[in-house]
């Protein structure tokens, strides 16, 4: 093969490469990345409820987080995550010791670790990083106590 042909090659390698790599990177998203960070979302808005109906006290597994997601779906305001998809995308530290969390260095990118994806990536949204929206709620009921 002469010059020519290595280089036409090399390019059309190379744009299929990169088409590849664009469509598993849209797949990646759609079906990892956006669940996860809706899932996140939930989790955090659930625990934080949880403490809001419970002075303050941390959950202590799934169960006691079945009532906010209920109502959420009750309200037709239906989570993005089925209530089975959370527990499974979802980890949260059922021994966390409120307390200690509210001590935590905001700093810090999260403060803490109470709440994280189980496959270990940190897919979430803009602002919405779980722990640190864990650490806003328990200051701010802190302040006001």
């Amino acid at each position: 093969m002469n010059r020519g042909k290595w280089i036409v090659l090399f390019l059309t390698l190379s744009v299929l490469g990169g088409f590849a790599f664009f469509v598993y990177s849209v797949v990646d998203t759609v079906t990892v990345v956006v669940p996860n960070a809706y899932a996140l979302e939930w989790a955090s808005v659930f625990v934080i409820e949880h403490m809001e109906a419970n002075e303050n006290r941390w959950p202590t597994s799934w169960a006691d987080l079945k009532d906010e997601f209920d109502r959420q779906v009750a309200s037709g305001h239906a989570p993005a995550p089925t209530w089975q998809e959370l527990q499974s995308r979802v980890v949260i530290d059922w021994d966390v010791n409120v307390d200690s969390l509210v001590t935590a260095d905001p700093k810090k990118d999260p403060p803490f670790r109470a709440i994280w994806l189980s496959d270990g990536t940190n897919s979430h949204w803009e602002g919405f990083e779980p722990n640190r929206k864990v650490l806003e709620y328990l200051r701010s009921v802190s302040c006001t106590e």
